[in-house]
């Protein structure tokens, strides 16, 4: 199927043997015709001769893959495999087509004509997959990385005494999502009967401190992708809280940061979803398992595994793509596990660049199944959700982007913030491949 020389030789062969033809019409030899006509059959053979070999090498090599990964030799597959598809290490693809993108940037992007191109370029980015790696300061990056101490002495507490920290009203607080999963759930307005956990000391300080700092992040990078709609910031702006108190509680942005602990056993094969967000800012995890559909192979990577301290990755929910008219994509996101991304998927019949490369565990599920509550096997990880507040209307007409293309008359109608997960499967680009077909699970 892909171009190649031979046949542009056999057609000028052709070509000939025509011009030949027409000659000898005019009583020029027959022996030219003849001799045109073997030259362009030779060169139809030459290259179908040169396709077989090539294919039976790529099956042979295809073959050594698969068995490179049934002996266990994951890494040395994995390099083979990459080779042979020509495809990039996840870092270099990371940094090639996602970032990462300095935050300075994108807060000032008039302040150069460099910081304007940053910044339409992240806009860029961000409308062709959904989502982006951005940098940020080491002040920054030491704020968000420790509130995973505190978090672990947290968890670590009495069940009882966990399950009193918890503002009913709002959602607030801790809580026990399963028997491997428990989180604290941040929010900017919650009840003043509220009770922050005493122990750990200081655990208040570093939430309260990292829910800023993310929040400062997700608010310059919506600034930011108004620059790509080429709207002003208030249209976005507009959608989230500007104050709250007891009696508007209810109608507050539900927009939240939430700290998990999860055994990294359970994590494995869970459901791809999208965000209801706006925006989620996730920064690095105790354990790189996080994973982001890409969009031109429909295939999950592990985005957090070349994470570094100070970068954070930036994806869009359905709140933006409704918004947007899909300009701005909502990302198929997942957390894999580290026991099961390679072998298992390749004897699925998947490539082995589709699947994540976290590491694999030094001994078997078996001999781990006794040290499952040890800290080393749970994951805790951090993500930052930028929603509209409760009330909120996605009104697309009067958002008036010249860029997000012709409306289907369902987007000319507003919709509320609320109605979202409702609605979104019905939306014309959730029946593309990108949300149909997930080969990671």
């Amino acid at each position: 199927q892909d171009a190649s020389p031979a046949p542009a030789v056999a057609s000028v062969a052709l070509h000939q043997a025509q011009g030949t033809v027409g000659n000898a019409s005019q009583g020029s030899n027959l022996e030219g015709l003849r001799l045109s006509m073997v030259t362009a059959m030779q060169a139809f053979q030459d290259e179908a001769s040169r396709r077989i070999v090539a294919l039976e090498k790529e099956v042979a090599d295809r073959d050594a893959v698969l068995n490179l990964y049934r002996m266990g030799n994951h890494t040395q597959a994995l390099a083979a495999h990459n080779c042979l598809m020509k495809v990039q290490p996840t870092s270099a693809i990371e940094h090639q087509h996602s970032g990462p993108f300095d935050l300075n940037s994108l807060s000032h992007p008039a302040s150069s004509p460099a910081q304007m191109a940053e910044a339409r370029r992240f806009c860029e980015v961000m409308h062709k997959q959904g989502w982006a790696i951005v940098n940020v300061s080491e002040t920054h990056a030491s704020k968000l990385s420790s509130i995973y101490d505190p978090a672990r002495q947290l968890f670590k507490l009495p069940q009882e005494t966990k399950d009193q920290v918890l503002c009913e009203f709002t959602g607030h607080g801790y809580h026990k999502v399963s028997d491997s999963q428990e989180e604290f759930v941040a929010k900017k307005w919650y009840s003043a009967d509220f009770k922050w956990p005493t122990t750990p000391v200081g655990f208040m300080g570093k939430l309260v401190e990292s829910y800023h700092t993310l929040e400062g992040v997700a608010l310059k990078c919506l600034d930011a992708l108004a620059l790509g709609l080429q709207v002003d910031v208030d249209k976005l702006r507009q959608l989230l809280d500007s104050a709250c108190d007891e009696a508007t509680l209810e109608s507050a942005s539900p927009t939240t940061l939430r700290v998990s602990a999860c055994l990294h056993a359970r994590t494995s094969r869970d459901s791809p979803s999208t965000s209801a967000a706006l925006l989620v800012v996730t920064p690095k995890s105790t354990l790189p398992a996080f994973c982001l559909k890409d969009w031109s192979s429909c295939a999950f990577v592990n985005v957090e595994s070349a994470l570094q301290p100070h970068q954070l990755v930036v994806y869009a929910g359905d709140s933006l793509a409704r918004l947007t008219n899909n300009f701005y994509p909502a990302v198929l996101q997942c957390v894999a596990s580290a026991a099961e991304t390679t072998s298992e998927a390749i004897q699925d019949g998947q490539d082995a660049h589709q699947v994540s490369s976290a590491p694999t565990p030094a001994t078997s599920k078996r001999k781990n199944k006794k040290k499952n509550n040890n800290s080393k096997t749970t994951r805790l990880d951090s993500s930052f959700s930028l929603c509209a507040r409760m009330d909120a209307i996605l009104d697309t007409m009067n958002l008036g982007s010249p860029v997000v293309g012709e409306l289907p008359q369902f987007m000319k109608v507003p919709v509320p913030v609320t109605k979202v997960a409702a609605q979104q499967s019905s939306w014309p680009w959730r029946d593309s491949e990108y949300y149909r077909c997930n080969k990671f699970s």
